[in-house]
């Protein structure tokens, strides 16, 4: 006989498939380890930091690893990456498969159709959500949840996405609320709040933004003041945009207070507090008429006077907001990639059954090559946007204190304007039934924009990645940079380097020192020989651009996108060469598909590196930069279009 559970205080065992919930609950939490290659690994030999990062106690997990992205800045290539993690054991993936199938079966069952016409989810399937303990996936396993790792986190919201307004609904409350008192809470806010949030007897919602503030938390206007007893903050504010916030009976708010700064005054600090509906003075809109994610409750949420107790400064102390906020935004980036994969792997699916089937000018359309650019582009781009995904989640797994902030901002990027290509393409492959609303197609649309707002604008998130990659660059290269600077009293040095970089470039085949071909399958040394060129003319690029700008760089932002997107592209072949040098090793099915796929993105990528890298070795006037400043002078001039109408006339 099944033993039986209470997962959110309720017996649960999986329909269909008679596993129990416990099964996962049971996992090891450091279950997941990092696949060996059948053949030794060079950098298992030779290019493995030595540092007690890595010098792994079979109790506990490594203590943090060597940030990826922020390497490539300075021409460094962490060859962990190519050891592509996975579950420790088949019998983990196969309890993983059992939670995510049913849920699967169920969203896609759901009328979804019906949710974004009515733009709201039925009072049933938030329960049957609650019943899978979905709102509990994070939450650990003391208070009532699932404690998933990132990787089951990853796995599950491949399906939860398969309806944008139930995702919406579950990050709001689990990746974005939840998240802040799982990260910053006190113990006694852990014990008070986790145990209702897992099983979603009160809902959960993050109040960050603000009409007037965007993306510049510095400048909300939100003020919480401390009464003269200093026993209760009285809170006024508005937040906009607030996804569950009519529904939700718990609010981690972001507000200014004044704090103690120096001897005499006080400064305005961002602090984040934990609100209950009840403490009063709460009201909010009825919900916004928006574009996609419709059946999310997405509210204007006000604050009028509303009573807060000390106790309920999220960590205890005033003045962390701006941090609270930021680690919460990082924490769960990546799986933005794996919820984006899992929808377009399922609308392939149904892109590709159509052209089998369809026929156009006695010919099926799977036979036309513009079809098949299409379904190439859309399958490469999601073999790159998952294989981000997963390495991203396998690496925070696998480390007490991941540095992964630049990885999980470029899968979000990615994955957002991949998405969108991808969308676009399958929307021509069905064609004019693709146009109509009774057809499942535009909905994904709509609820795609979503992804690029969602934790962080993407051209706010390009700026992080190049400033931090910058700032990180500029500590390695610093005896570099100063002797560049200095040529007269540094000629030696100034020669060799300014002379072996010429001709290198005039070869336009640096000598390659990593040798990341011996990481990898040999089926794909090509590839890694090509992006390890890449890295070397990357760090070239990197010293021309702080020896040029210095600490005014931050004023480039066309510079900061360029090599945002340099790097971002360099992890996604990296990642797909990692993927698939696992599968073609131990023999996967299909993996010479795989080989394929990472084959033709990695050619479109390295082009795409390869022009970003000449236009910054170029400079700004040759790249444009200056005309797109004059161009926008002139539109803000005369307040919008500037040229006359190719019919007016000067006689």
């Amino acid at each position: 006989m099944l033993n039986r559970l209470v997962c959110c205080h309720r017996p649960f065992i999986l329909p269909r498939t008679g596993h129990l919930l416990s099964d996962l609950r049971n996992q090891d939490d450091t279950s997941l380890c990092h696949h060996k290659n059948k053949r030794p690994l060079s950098s298992e030999i030779a290019e493995r930091p030595k540092d007690d990062r890595y010098v792994v106690d079979p109790n506990q997990k490594p203590k943090t690893n060597v940030p990826f992205i922020k390497n490539l800045f300075s021409g460094k290539f962490d060859k962990w990456i190519f050891v592509y993690p996975e579950l420790k054991t088949t019998e983990e993936v196969n309890q993983l498969e059992n939670f995510v199938q049913p849920i699967e079966e169920y969203i896609l069952q759901s009328d979804s159709k019906a949710i974004d016409s009515s733009r709201q989810i039925p009072n049933d399937i938030i329960d049957e959500l609650k019943s899978y303990c979905l709102f509990g996936q994070q939450i650990p396993k003391e208070y009532g949840g699932l404690e998933f790792s990132a990787t089951q986190l990853a796995r599950v919201s491949e399906v939860t996405a398969l309806d944008g307004s139930i995702y919406a609904t579950l990050q709001a409350h689990q990746s974005l609320a939840t998240k802040a008192i799982l990260l910053a809470g006190t113990g006694e806010q852990k014990e008070r709040y986790l145990p209702k949030l897992a099983s979603a007897d009160k809902m959960a919602a993050f109040c960050l933004t603000e009409v007037s503030g965007g993306s510049d938390l510095a400048s909300i206007e939100s003020r919480a003041t401390l009464s003269g007893d200093r026993q209760t903050y009285h809170l006024t504010g508005e937040k906009t945009w607030v996804i569950n916030g009519g529904q939700a009976d718990i609010f981690v708010v972001f507000a200014k207070v004044k704090v103690p700064y120096g001897d005499e005054e006080d400064e305005s600090k961002v602090t984040a507090f934990i609100v209950q509906r009840g403490f009063g003075g709460v009201t909010n809109s009825p919900s916004h008429d928006t574009l996609g994610i419709r059946g999310a409750e997405v509210c204007t949420v006000k604050f009028d006077n509303t009573p807060i107790p000390v106790d309920h400064v999220l960590g205890g102390e005033p003045g962390n907001g701006f941090q609270i906020a930021m680690d919460v935004l990082e924490a769960d980036r990546h799986l933005m990639g794996s919820s984006c994969a899992g929808i377009l792997k399922t609308l392939l699916s149904e892109a590709v059954d159509h052209v089998i089937s369809r026929s156009q000018f006695k010919q099926k359309l799977h036979e036309f090559g513009l079809i098949q650019e299409k379904l190439t582009r859309i399958a490469a781009t999601t073999y790159a946007i998952e294989s981000m995904a997963y390495l991203t989640a396998g690496t925070i797994d696998h480390f007490q204190e991941p540095d992964c902030a630049l990885e999980s901002a470029a899968v979000k990027i990615f994955s957002s304007e991949g998405f969108w290509t991808c969308i676009n393409d399958i929307m021509q492959i069905f064609g004019g039934q693709s146009f109509m609303k009774d057809q499942k197609y535009e909905r994904f649309l709509r609820d795609g924009y979503y992804n690029f707002l969602n934790q962080g604008t993407n051209e706010i998130l390009r700026l992080y990645i190049a400033l931090m990659g910058l700032q990180h660059a500029a500590k390695d290269m610093k005896d570099t940079l100063r002797q560049l600077k200095d040529p007269f009293n540094n000629f030696k040095f100034y020669w060799e380097t300014t002379k072996n970089r010429v001709l290198d470039r005039k070869s336009k085949k640096p000598k390659l020192k990593m040798l990341l071909a011996d990481d990898v399958h040999p089926t794909l040394s090509f590839i890694a020989s090509d992006l390890e060129r890449a890295v070397i003319k990357l760090e070239w690029v990197v010293q021309d651009t702080l020896s040029i700008h210095q600490n005014d760089i931050v004023k480039e932002q066309l510079v900061l996108k360029r090599l945002s997107d340099v790097v971002m592209d360099m992890y996604a072949i990296s990642a797909c060469l990692s993927r698939t040098t696992r599968s073609l090793s131990i023999g996967l099915r299909n993996a010479d598909h795989e080989k394929a796929l990472t084959s033709y993105f990695a050619g479109h990528a390295l082009s795409r590196i390869d022009l970003n890298l000449n236009l910054l070795a170029a400079g700004r006037f040759e790249a444009g930069d200056e005309i797109c400043k004059t161009i926008t002078d002139n539109l803000c001039k005369h307040h919008g279009w500037a040229s006359e109408h190719p019919l007016a006339r000067n006689w």
